[in-house]
């Protein structure tokens, strides 16, 4: 019984392991994602992100690849919300997220 009992939760994790070695390999990949201060970004990166979203304090941003395609990832709050705007390269707002921040 216990024997059985092992094989099965042996067989059981496997796909969870195969998917952790893809992960790795991922983070891993040619393209990770490059951690730039705001000071970095080119001027009209920056300008489009805050035409969108005008009251927001950016205070990181990401430089990946999205499709095939560039794309910036600024981070930033406003009172009680996190935002993340996600613009290409030439400097048009591609996606918008907000999320309720947990600092209670």
């Amino acid at each position: 019984m216990t024997r059985y009992l092992m094989v099965l939760l042996l067989s059981l994790g496997a796909p969870f392991a195969a998917m952790a070695d893809d992960e790795e390999r991922d983070s891993r990949s040619s393209n990770p994602p490059s951690t730039l201060s705001i000071d970095e970004l080119p001027d009209y990166v920056i300008n489009g992100a805050r035409a969108a979203e005008p009251d927001v304090y950016f205070t990181s941003a990401r430089r990946i690849l999205w499709q095939d395609e560039p794309m910036y990832v600024l981070e930033g709050t406003q009172f009680k919300y996190k935002y993340k705007v996600y613009t290409n390269a030439d400097g048009r707002v591609a996606h918008v997220t907000r999320d309720r921040r947990d600092d209670r």
